[in-house]
């Protein structure tokens, strides 16, 4: 598997580009000016999926400016926020500009690619891992030394502990792959 991370937008935003055989999948494209695009064609790589692990503005901004051949899929408890500007639900969900193309949802267990999704709903209803042999790309459901965020719309720390317990069961030395801040293993991001 060929990992490419990119860091964008105000919010540092780690986008990773994901390759494995005929499989290319952005996970989590920020805003960009152009520096998905100018990875891919660098590599000469085609984009077949957009993979999002949840609806927050900082995830999603840079899906519009990627080719609409590619299958953009979502969780299907996050689909709802991620097109219009939601504002009935505020904070991090809203979006400057609409999300306008088709997507796809799954559910955890699904099957994408190298990836095996698991939900592990607490920071978005939605909240995923994309989990493939030795790594985990986290959104921002896990931090390498740091929590997520609680304190959101639609958050729910409950759902978040119980998540925790399912994520405890993963490989604790997979490399963690986080939506922000630094990279490492799962040990690193389980709290005691």
């Amino acid at each position: 598997m060929q990992i490419v991370k990119l860091t964008l937008g105000p919010y540092d935003e780690h986008c990773y580009i994901v390759k494995e055989g005929n499989f290319c999948a952005v996970i989590d494209p920020e805003i960009n000016d152009g520096e998905i695009l100018c990875a891919l064609a660098e590599r000469g790589w085609e984009l077949t999926d957009i993979l999002i692990t949840h609806a927050h503005h900082d995830h999603v901004r840079g899906v519009n400016g990627l080719p609409k051949s590619a299958a953009l899929r979502i969780h299907e408890a996050d689909a709802p926020y991620l097109t219009g500007t939601n504002e009935a639900v505020g904070g991090p969900f809203v979006k400057e500009d609409p999300i306008a193309r088709p997507f796809v949802t799954f559910r955890g267990g699904d099957i994408i690619g190298p990836f095996t999704v698991m939900h592990v709903p607490g920071h978005s209803p939605g909240c995923c891992l994309f989990i493939a042999p030795g790594h985990i790309f986290s959104g921002d459901s896990l931090f390498v030394r740091g929590r997520p965020m609680l304190a959101f719309p639609l958050s729910d720390i409950r759902a978040y502990a119980l998540s925790l317990e399912k994520m405890r069961a993963l490989d604790p030395e997979a490399r963690l792959h986080a939506g922000h801040g630094e990279e490492g293993c799962l040990r690193e991001a389980l709290p005691e």
